[in-house]
């Protein structure tokens, strides 16, 4: 996987967050600092990586609904696991159908309000932080404006 996204590669990456999620990134998304972005050569997939308190937080997971159900996410769920030292959070909204995935892999799990939270390897004060950082942290995606209506 290459561990960074450039410039050039942003639409690519706007693309398949859409497809992935149905929705785009909020404006800004790439202004805020990232310690890595864990692509698949082809953009069929990827793992976002940002700094939390005391470890890495995942930020993303993306892969395109072409490629679901082969194994690409759990490749770069373990990329970011090994990048993160082996301790890692994250968190999905609570009708995110990778939860089924995410409770498989996860080692501690908690409802907060719209989120589910996962984390692996994580001690009790990193998890109480973890959960602070989660309440703080905005939503990272927005809908895909409607189409304007064609001119008559």
């Amino acid at each position: 996987f290459n561990e960074r996204i450039h410039s050039g590669e942003v639409a690519q990456f706007e693309n398949l967050i859409r497809a992935s999620f149905g929705k785009n990134v909020v404006r800004g998304y790439f202004d805020c600092p990232v310690e890595a972005v864990l692509l698949e050569e082809h953009y069929h997939g990827a793992a976002v990586l940002a700094q939390g308190p005391h470890t890495l937080y995942l930020d993303k997971l993306a892969v395109h609904p072409d490629k679901q159900s082969r194994g690409l996410a759990r490749q770069l769920f373990n990329a970011a696991l090994r990048k993160a030292g082996e301790k890692l959070f994250w968190r999905a909204s609570i009708q995110n159908p990778i939860n089924i995935f995410y409770f498989r892999v996860c080692h501690r799990f908690e409802r907060v309000g719209e989120w589910n939270l996962f984390a692996r390897g994580m001690d009790d004060g990193e998890w109480r932080q973890a959960r602070e950082f989660v309440k703080a942290r905005p939503g990272t995606l927005m809908p895909v404006p409607e189409a304007e209506p064609a001119p008559a």
